[in-house]
């Protein structure tokens, strides 16, 4: 079990990007280390005052994953915006919705993380894609 950051989620980058209505997609690609049950994708930064609206999510460990599952939420609740569902890569768009993540407003900076459930059997490679459409203002 360990945490993967995407290139949108490390420190270097500021949670808050700009206010309004807007959307990021990201990516993070499992290569060389291979998948496994407990790990954590983080994805997205958001800020403090941040609102999710909708997320979509795509990919996952390639092949051999029969059995995978995976969560979609935050560092406080996991599954706040996607309970469990199964992953495979090129698995369609998923949009996330789940009632406890309804209109969540972030009050503390966070990142909006893949979490994988279950895994079928590990593989170093793979993909998972997120989109995110959020509102910051506060």
């Amino acid at each position: 079990m360990s945490t993967h950051t995407s290139t949108a989620a490390v420190t270097t980058v500021s949670a808050r990007q700009t206010i309004g209505v807007s959307s990021k997609t990201v990516s993070h690609t499992f290569s060389g280390t291979a998948a496994s049950a407990g790990d954590v994708v983080q994805m997205i930064k958001v800020a403090a005052g941040t609102t999710p609206l909708a997320i979509y999510i795509a990919g996952g460990p390639a092949t051999s994953t029969f059995g995978s599952t995976i969560t979609v939420g935050d560092g406080i609740d996991p599954n706040r915006y996607l309970a469990t569902t199964s992953a495979s890569d090129g698995m369609t768009i998923v949009h996330c919705n789940a009632l406890a993540g309804a209109l969540y407003t972030y009050t503390a900076d966070d990142t909006i993380d893949i979490t994988i459930s279950a895994i079928g059997s590990a593989t170093a490679a793979g993909t998972f894609y997120l989109n995110a459409i959020y509102t910051d203002d506060v």
